[in-house]
């Protein structure tokens, strides 16, 4: 730590090698200038929790940040142009920032962080300055109105860019979309300027220098249109993980499509080619969740809440409230009814992707970085996902006793969904034979999960004993079932 004579008791205590400029014994030393930074040399390192929870080092060298600069679009920088470091110093979008305007004439605009805070105070802080480009995380900006800043071209990067904020700010001016993890020195990929009306937002064509691979499991490239993962070669590929030479190991691999000696880096992102060269990011292959034996991309979802009326924002989580009760929610802002969202996502979604509730926020809450902040995000209240119905007869109160008792809940509604309710995770259909004790077996399980609302189990669960009939062993009901039983009636 370089400081002053007067400041450096305040360093008294802490484990850091302390350099006093007013110190004599400076002028002892030789006046020569140091010898300049090899492009080996790390320039940086940055700390990223990233998926796995546990800050990581990514060490990040000149010849990184001197490839990434190279690879800056001509018609965003030039003499003149103005660019806002929004970012904080902790991530590296922020080199970016700084270095794509100092190193090519532009201006610089550096936000202070209690504007960075307030959308409000950053759009009248853009106008002022007439900033010409901004870069945010797709989660910042849509939170920022478009109004009174067509002149700044927009840069998305370090989440999914959802369709809604293509809609908001491409008319009109530049939006482009960036892709690139901190292993791999910020961006790798770069998109076309975005149009209003695509499906799908594309992350783009490769920068300059950057090799990308769509690879599968075996490490072998597959067709265009189909989906692989993501792995980035090439001078943008950084050292590796600060003293973690497993977890560099294991991400940092060999390329077999380069030369000796050369690595790619695995990203984890699911990714495919387009028609157009551009690549289509799909979600990240350990958000890929897997609830009641159903393996669920979340991004889908989340586009699906996205696309509905009144909805601003939307995210979509896997959350564990209870152990080995793991349930979807979404997260919207705007003024909508979570019920309503909920049935509107039934008529395009399959049920078991439907999530157990939707909370309506009013705004979700974000990162230092700018990215969503899922632990910072509301529990649900399930009991109220949708309105209560009490089960009508006999047969809905049997059954409903039995489901309640079971997934360890209060009470369950006719209306509520068996597979909202996490039903399948009672070993499939543990609990069939408990209902059975009383009732013929007239239906197949798989028709009660394809028809799960409780409403319209009367048809499926409404067989009654008939009189004179008795109860008979195991061996003896399979037997029967298999003998006396239509082939459409029982599946045991």
């Amino acid at each position: 730590m370089i400081t002053t004579t007067g400041l450096a008791d305040r360093l008294d205590g802490h484990d850091v090698a302390v350099i006093d400029i007013n110190d004599p014994r400076i002028n002892t030393q030789p006046n020569t200038n140091l010898p300049g930074p090899a492009p080996d040399d790390i320039a940086y390192l940055i700390y990223t929790s990233g998926t796995t929870g546990v800050p990581k080092g990514v060490a990040i060298t000149h010849g990184n940040v001197a490839q990434l600069i190279g690879s800056v679009d001509a018609g965003l920088a030039g003499p003149g142009r103005v660019w806002s470091q929004w970012h904080s110093y902790s991530f590296d979008i922020s080199g970016w920032e700084i270095f794509g305007a100092l190193l090519h004439g532009g201006r610089l605009v550096v936000v202070p962080e209690q504007v960075a805070a307030s959308p409000a105070e950053l759009h009248d802080l853009l106008v002022a300055e007439r900033v010409d480009v901004l870069c945010q995380t797709p989660s910042a900006a849509g939170m920022l109105s478009p109004q009174g800043l067509e002149s700044v071209a927009l840069l998305v990067g370090g989440e999914a860019c959802p369709v809604e904020l293509v809609q908001r700010w491409a008319p009109g001016r530049v939006m482009i979309n960036e892709y690139g993890p901190t292993e791999t020195t910020m961006w790798v990929t770069l998109s076309a300027p975005l149009a209003p009306g695509e499906e799908a937002p594309p992350i783009g064509s490769p920068v300059a220098g950057a090799a990308l691979f769509v690879l599968d499991r075996w490490l072998r490239p597959v067709p265009p249109a189909v989906v692989g993962e993501l792995y980035v070669a090439g001078p943008a590929v950084g050292v590796g993980y600060w003293r973690r030479p497993g977890l560099t190991g294991s991400r940092f691999v060999a390329c077999p499509f380069g030369g000796f000696g050369a690595r790619m880096y695995r990203t984890g992102d699911v990714v495919r080619w387009r028609a157009d060269g551009q690549l289509e990011y799909l979600g990240r292959a350990d958000e890929q969740v897997k609830i009641r034996g159903y393996r669920i991309e979340l991004g889908e979802i989340q586009a699906a809440l996205s696309a509905l009326e009144g909805v601003g924002q939307a995210a979509v989580i896997a959350r564990e409230d209870r152990p080995g009760d793991k349930r979807l929610v979404g997260y919207v802002t705007g003024s909508v009814d979570p019920g309503w969202l909920r049935a509107k996502l039934r008529e395009r979604l399959p049920e078991y992707m439907v999530p157990a509730a939707v909370v309506v926020v009013e705004a979700l809450p974000l990162t230092v970085n700018g990215k969503l902040d899922k632990r910072a995000l509301p529990a649900p209240e399930y009991a109220d996902a949708d309105r209560y119905r009490a089960p009508a007869g006999p047969t809905e109160e049997l059954l409903a006793g039995i489901y309640a008792r079971i997934l360890g809940v209060p009470r369950v509604g006719a209306e509520d969904s068996f597979l909202i309710w996490v039903g399948i995770r009672c070993r499939r259909c543990g609990w069939w034979p408990r209902s059975m004790r009383r009732w013929v077996p007239g239906c197949r399980c798989g028709r009660c999960l394809r028809r799960p609302r409780w409403g319209s189990w009367r048809v499926v669960s409404g067989v009654r004993v008939p009189p004179g009939w008795r109860r008979c062993g195991r061996w003896r009901a399979r037997r029967w079932c298999r003998c006396r039983l239509p082939s459409s009636g029982c599946g045991f």
